[in-house]
């Protein structure tokens, strides 16, 4: 069996970790031969490309906006494609949930919309949190089904996911490294050295490690350098252009930070990771999975600006509630993640 896979993987490591674990559920489940396509390509002089595949697989990210024909060109006529075709684990894309979960504002241009029901009456539509679910069900779409994002999802983990045991009885370490990401929204970049300095006053014998997932310029690379000064225990690694380093997170104590992938990837391996959330993305998942939601109040979101030290002391008082707790909420998680998985597997057998 031949699939097309059309990633959205082009620099940010998040994205590369969706297509990587995109193509390890069609090669595990469906047993398929795994072509990957960039999905900002047009492919209207290559339908009969396309059509010499099996079935095609739009692969997760914030799918469900106005990309098609625009950003996501796949061809013009789309009744020129004869074979079943997906998406798998795929979102919306807003600042906020809506009040009560009123998504009558969230708006399809008419291309984006035809797109939308071709995939739903050709193959079907898999959703990577139940906001989206309702999103749709809401629009009059009946063919989705709540699969996760397919990068919730470590095969070599996940029928056996749960807390690392190097958690214990003890939390807090003096030894310890603790993983940060890094923001994705340019009016979010000061909350990165806040956050550093609040876990230096907080755990001051950690190590530090910021990820960037998109990327370091020119003037990241001097804010890290003056916010590190003398301290050889902050440091910086560049994950951008491949999911292959997600793996460095294994050697961090816990995560935090504002990267959603950061946190989908950590929790897919067992490991204790606070999400900052910037918009919706973070919501979607934290709901689904029964995690705190921890928002950084900033204009573009809507929410209120907070000052540094409501930030710790919001931050704090979760980290304080996860140790107390024994890690409560990430054994829900894990539970969640185990039986959403049923779903995405079911989804996924069943294409073609």
């Amino acid at each position: 069996m031949k699939i097309a896979l059309m990633s959205g993987a082009y620099v940010n490591a998040g994205d590369f970790l969706i297509e990587h674990r995109c193509k390890e559920l069609l090669e595990k489940l469906l047993r398929a031969d795994v072509t990957i396509c960039r999905r900002d390509e047009s492919y209207d002089s290559r339908t009969d490309e396309l059509n010499s595949f099996d079935g095609i697989v739009f692969g997760g990210g914030p799918l469900l906006q106005n990309i098609y024909p625009g950003k996501m060109p796949f061809v013009t006529r789309l009744e020129e494609i004869k074979v079943p075709v997906y998406i798998l684990g795929c979102g919306w894309k807003g600042r906020r949930i809506p009040e009560k979960d009123d998504f009558s504002d969230y708006r399809f241009s008419a291309d984006m919309e035809r797109f939308i029901r071709f995939v739903s009456g050709q193959g079907g539509i898999g959703c990577r949190d139940w906001y989206t679910f309702r999103m749709l069900r809401g629009k009059g779409f009946d063919h989705e089904v709540m699969t996760g994002c397919p990068a919730w999802y470590d095969l070599d983990r996940i029928e056996n996911l749960e807390l690392k045991e190097k958690y214990g009885k003890y939390f807090f370490r003096d030894d310890m490294t603790i993983g940060i990401s890094d923001p994705a929204m340019p009016w979010n970049q000061g909350r990165l050295p806040e956050l550093v300095r609040i876990l230096e006053r907080n755990f001051p014998g950690a190590a530090l490690k910021v990820f960037f997932h998109r990327g370091i310029s020119e003037s990241q690379q001097k804010n890290m350098q003056r916010l590190a000064g003398k301290n050889e225990r902050i440091s910086y690694v560049d994950l951008s252009g491949s999911c292959r380093d997600f793996a460095l997170y294994n050697d961090c104590f816990f995560h935090i930070g504002f990267r959603v992938h950061a946190h989908i990837y950590n929790l897919s391996q067992g490991n204790i990771s606070v999400l900052i959330n910037e918009d919706a993305r973070g919501n979607g998942v934290n709901h689904a999975l029964g995690l705190e939601n921890i928002d950084c109040g900033q204009k573009e979101s809507g929410l209120r600006r907070m000052n540094e030290a409501q930030f710790e002391r919001i931050l704090m008082n979760y980290l304080e509630y996860v140790k107390e707790s024994d890690f409560l909420q990430y054994r829900r998680a894990y539970f969640s993640m185990r039986e959403t998985y049923k779903s995405m597997e079911q989804f996924v057998s069943h294409m073609v």
